[in-house]
């Protein structure tokens, strides 16, 4: 399989916090989730990664 070219990889979290605090009662639940996802399945990306609202 081949890894098309990104040159950057945005997401913006502004809203993720209250999300979170909804559903869990860490307001860092999805922010964490995401960010273990990129991890373990697209780490080749984490240079290229921009966090809005983090």
């Amino acid at each position: 399989m081949r890894i098309p070219v990104i040159d950057k990889v945005v997401i913006d979290y502004k809203y993720f916090d209250q999300i979170s605090l909804a559903v869990n009662s860490n307001p860092f639940f999805f922010k964490d989730q995401i960010d273990q996802f990129i991890i373990q399945n697209h780490n080749q990306y984490i240079d290229k990664l921009i966090k809005l609202n983090y």
